[in-house]
């Protein structure tokens, strides 16, 4: 079904080749399968955009939801994956379950964001200002993370798409990732 895909013009793809290629596809991973269906869509989407087919032969295509996901992280789990983390990060950990905020909220921190009265940010989601009084727990976390040296943010992200850009694909795990997995194996 993949190699018909490659090979069939857009204007004679049909819902039920849809349909074949997600029924086949979901034995294997219903997320997945949801994720390659949604980028089939967006190309049609485009094909539409510009002028090639006149209409999206995916939208017609029903697909069930997958459950949602129940897993959380155990105590040990975290443990192992704190104690592998660098300071920095083991501060984020610490305010990221103290604040509650989200990654990208957490990661919008600065110094701007600290007053007398405890951290006020303005969350992303909603724009929302929430102010998260201190604690005594809050305030030797934040004076933890104000004792380490400012730190890029986006070093990372940015070096691995500029491997990606440069075709290089196979970026190496981070060391820690192993220790977190040798210590959830113990």
């Amino acid at each position: 079904m993949v190699i018909y895909i490659k090979t069939t013009v857009p204007s004679e793809f049909r819902p039920r080749d849809g349909y074949a290629y997600y029924n086949e596809r979901k034995r294997k991973s219903l997320r997945r399968v949801l994720a390659e269906m949604a980028l089939l869509s967006h190309v049609f989407t485009k094909a539409i955009e510009w002028s090639v087919i006149e209409e999206n032969p995916c939208r017609e295509i029903r697909k069930e939801r997958p459950k949602p996901r129940r897993r959380y992280v155990s105590e040990v789990e975290y443990a192992a994956a704190y104690k592998a983390m660098r300071p920095m990060v083991q501060c984020a950990m610490d305010l990221a379950v103290l604040t509650g905020l989200r990654p990208g909220d957490l990661l919008a921190l600065t110094r701007a964001n600290l007053n007398d009265d405890g951290i006020e940010v303005a969350t992303s989601k909603t724009g929302k200002r929430l102010l998260i009084e201190w604690s005594e727990a809050l305030r030797s976390v934040v004076k933890r993370a104000l004792a380490h040296a400012p730190q890029v943010r986006a070093g990372w992200t940015a070096f691995r798409e500029s491997l990606a850009l440069t075709g290089y694909r196979d970026v190496p795990a981070p060391k820690y990732a192993e220790d977190i997995a040798d210590a959830t194996d113990e």
